[in-house]
């Protein structure tokens, strides 16, 4: 049975006794990692050896949505797909889970 936790990074994780697989799960605009806490305990038992890690993305503003502050993993400014544009903040997303990967 997995129990779950919040880690110093402010990260849910849910963790059996002695995992032998992780998966870190990242949500969608807007939403949490709490938000999908229930949902992965559900996938948790079905998986007894998995440790699940959830991260929630830094609040920040979308400009999509008209500049408002929400959890994303970076900026969105148009769904319209463009060559060559970065989206601000993608790197340091990237570098984040990179970072929880490793300590995986």
């Amino acid at each position: 049975m997995s129990r779950m936790a919040t880690d110093a990074d402010n990260n849910i994780v849910l963790s059996p006794e002695k995992p032998t697989a992780a998966v870190v799960f990242l949500h969608g605009l807007g939403d949490t990692g709490h938000g999908w806490s229930d949902a992965m305990t559900m996938l948790a038992k079905g998986l007894p050896h998995v440790k699940f890690v959830l991260p929630t993305a830094s609040s920040m503003p979308v400009t999509l949505n008209m500049g408002m502050r929400m959890p994303a993993w970076y900026d969105i400014k148009s769904l319209a797909r463009v060559n060559g544009d970065n989206a601000d903040g993608i790197d340091a997303s990237r570098d984040r889970i990179m970072t929880i990967i490793e300590k995986e």
